[in-house]
């Protein structure tokens, strides 16, 4: 018996086709066409493409500090994630002294 005798059908495009069509395994051949396991590797590649640049922007924006946030923002923030409350910060200014110039 040849591999152009026998047929199957793709459990997943649902087309008959010869057993060349389908990858062989230990067990035998798979149920899955070789075309549609081609489209869902590439499917799969295409979605976790997506899913490391969704996760870089997520870290790109724990990167940025709190202290670069206006504090309206950040009060707004805060409450659309549902804390409620009161919020209170201490605000301490950065001061550069020349001591070159101080005798």
């Amino acid at each position: 018996m040849e591999l152009q005798d026998v047929t199957r059908v793709c459990k997943v495009c649902g087309k008959e086709m010869d057993l060349e069509n389908f990858h062989k395994t230990a067990w035998g051949y798979t149920h899955v066409c070789k075309e549609c396991v081609k489209k869902n590797r590439k499917k799969n590649k295409d979605s976790k493409a997506l899913m490391e640049e969704c996760e870089r922007k997520i870290e790109e924006a724990r990167q940025e500090t709190l202290k670069d946030i206006p504090s309206r923002d950040l009060m707004a923030e805060l409450h659309r994630r549902g804390f409620d409350g009161q919020l209170s910060y201490t605000y301490t200014e950065e001061r550069k002294i020349d001591i070159s110039k101080i005798r």
